[in-house]
């Protein structure tokens, strides 16, 4: 099955440029998007939360890459689980099963609608290659393990679009998906596992030479709560114009303040992180790595499973 996929991504996908003709589909939906979000100081994150628009400012750039914050602004998987969450906690006020349908129904719409508005980026194409890949796993019983599935998505994105082999964002993407799982296996304790991940993350996502307690204190307390907060305030920005000078200020004030933290213990501007082709290597090491482990920890429990067996034959006969 793996290497059905992998000759279906090279002979079909690929020559089909399927990427190109997505990409001016959903050009004029993404436009618009960025036409309404209204001029201000924060109107460069509001578009990235709520268009999945680029940082492209030096300033706000080597905010986010000294911070260690940059991957808030990379429309990803995070950003539809926000949208589904939002839905889950109205459906499951409701009491009427059949709205609790429509409801859910309304969040996979929405879900889509983002992805649409943010266009066929490199992270948000991906996850929804791994939310496939992992629903037929289970739906055909393909026993596909988790690393397997992040390798997948990410050879799928490559034949969706030849051209992210040389994108930063495609490999923040799969890298943090398995850091955070490389944790998880390892460290059982929440807070050993979320500080092995940012470190795990930190040569892809900002450079090791970046590497400061408070910017693992700034993802570990503040990022996820930033994150919601700036994302809902962008959506709110988007749709609704007069809240945009109050959302603008308080991403502002937000900003300010994290900056004021970090003058005295980071660079004044980013150090550069390693080259793409060191990372992709660094990236196939830790699918490999995590894939074999997986592969030898099923094998241990099927020989103990065996073991089990026999002795059970022995004893009853």
């Amino acid at each position: 099955m793996v290497f059905f996929i992998f000759i279906l991504v090279s002979t079909v996908i690929i020559p089909l440029h399927v990427h190109d003709y997505l990409a001016s589909i959903l050009s004029p939906i993404h436009l618009i998007c960025l036409n309404n979000i209204p001029s201000s100081g924060a109107s460069e994150v509001m578009s990235a939360f709520a268009c999945g628009e680029k940082i492209h400012s030096q300033d706000m750039y080597d905010f986010f890459s000294r911070s260690g914050l940059f991957h808030l602004v990379v429309a990803s998987k995070s950003h539809l689980i926000v949208i589904s969450l939002m839905f889950t906690i109205l459906a499951d006020s409701l009491k009427n099963n059949s709205k609790k349908i429509f409801v859910k129904t309304l969040s996979i719409f929405f879900c889509f609608f983002y992805f649409c508005t943010c266009g066929p980026q490199a992270p948000i194409t991906r996850a929804l290659f791994y939310v496939l890949l992992n629903f037929l796993s289970g739906k055909l019983r393909l026993g596909w393990s988790r690393p397997l599935q992040i390798a997948l998505s990410t050879i799928l994105c490559l034949g969706f679009c030849p051209q992210w082999i040389n994108s930063l964002s495609l490999l923040h993407s799969s890298a943090c998906a398995l850091s955070y799982l490389f944790a998880e296996k390892f460290f059982k304790n929440k807070a050993t596992s979320a500080i092995a991940a940012y470190i795990l993350t930190a040569p892809f996502l900002f450079g090791w030479a970046n590497l400061h307690p408070l910017g693992l204190m700034l993802n570990f307390f503040l990022a996820p709560f930033l994150f919601i907060l700036w994302f809902l305030l962008s959506i709110s920005a988007l749709f609704f114009h007069p809240f945009a000078e109050w959302s603008s200020k308080i991403i502002l004030a937000n900003i300010d303040w994290i900056k004021l933290l970090l003058d005295p213990v980071s660079p004044q501007s980013s150090q550069a992180s390693l080259k793409p082709n060191t990372l992709w290597l660094l990236l196939t090491s830790l699918f490999i790595f995590l894939w074999l482990y997986d592969r030898l920890k099923n094998s241990r429990v099927l020989n103990t499973q065996e073991s089990a067996k026999t002795v059970s034959a022995q004893t009853s006969q």
